[in-house]
């Protein structure tokens, strides 16, 4: 196949986690160096405001990888939180998940 997406739903997360935006920096940092992958920008991180649907409000934030996007969107108040490491390069998937 020509690319590779890894998308991870986690629940029951700490709000307190999914509300630092300190951390999630960093994962979106250092995660394409742990995946041999080269970021074309630094991570861009925003606040979404809730919209009184199902999306509560949360962060979101993303890195562009030369080889295509790492992404995260956090939902605080459900404690739950999405990735998507999307690559057109290999990558091992089981690290990206023990990270």
């Amino acid at each position: 196949p020509f690319g590779l997406n890894l998308m991870i739903d986690a629940y029951d997360c700490s709000p307190k986690s999914l509300n630092n935006t300190n951390l999630i920096y960093k994962i979106l940092d250092e995660l394409p160096d742990l995946l041999g992958m080269k970021k074309l920008m630094k991570p861009y991180i925003v606040f979404a405001e809730g919209n009184n649907k199902r999306d509560p409000g949360g962060w979101s934030g993303f890195v562009m990888i030369q080889e295509s996007h790492i992404s995260l969107h956090t939902f605080i108040k459900r404690r739950f939180i999405t990735a998507d490491v999307y690559s057109c390069k290999h990558f091992d998937t089981k690290k990206a998940i023990e990270y």
